[in-house]
């Protein structure tokens, strides 16, 4: 699985084949198809665990101060994702080739639904607000899940872009500066 996370995270999932993953893993060629069944599911569950890793990396660093707020938790956290945009990227690619692929995938689909599932749960644990700090009405229980979604959605878009327009892509400095600029409510 090492080997796998580390192949995929650098050439994403197409350019990964089972004889470089055995190559590096030290392994038999037929150890792939005995362990996880196939080259596909390998790496499906490679791509999942290295996202994993990516969002433990930022909860760790959002939670460093545990007397911060919640947007300074969230602050902390995106800064921390602006700045590895970059390196990111052949993962995230790997993300999407995963993603085309749950296409004709129930199982796969599923996988990646249950993906989306903890990194809301994980994202909302870091950014909810106290429960009386949140908005009242119909969505007031699922106000951490609605922000860990948006704040999913917001990062999911960044690296869209990254991987067509790198330099279109606003630095942390840019985001920082809007949120200054911001109108604040009364």
């Amino acid at each position: 699985m090492h080997a796998a996370k580390t192949l995929v995270a650098e050439r994403g999932y197409a350019g990964t084949s089972v004889r470089d993953i055995a190559a590096l893993a030290g392994a038999n060629l037929a150890a792939v198809n005995y362990h996880f069944g196939s080259r596909e599911a390998l790496l499906d569950e490679a791509v999942l665990e290295c996202f994993l890793d990516w969002t433990r990396r930022f909860e760790l660093l959002s939670q460093a101060d545990p007397q911060a707020s919640p947007m300074d938790r969230m602050t902390a956290g995106a800064r921390a994702v602006m700045a590895d945009l970059p390196t990111a990227q052949p993962l995230f690619a790997a993300f999407l080739e995963a993603l085309l692929r749950a296409r004709r995938s129930p199982a796969l689909r599923t996988r990646l639904a249950d993906h989306y599932d903890e990194q809301r749960r994980r994202v909302a644990a870091v950014v909810a607000p106290p429960a009386s700090g949140r908005p009242a009405g119909p969505a007031a229980g699922r106000a951490p899940e609605i922000l860990a979604s948006l704040l999913i959605a917001f990062v999911d878009g960044l690296l869209l872009q990254s991987l067509v327009d790198p330099n279109a892509v606003p630095t942390v400095a840019d985001l920082a500066a809007l949120m200054r600029a911001a109108p604040s409510r009364s």
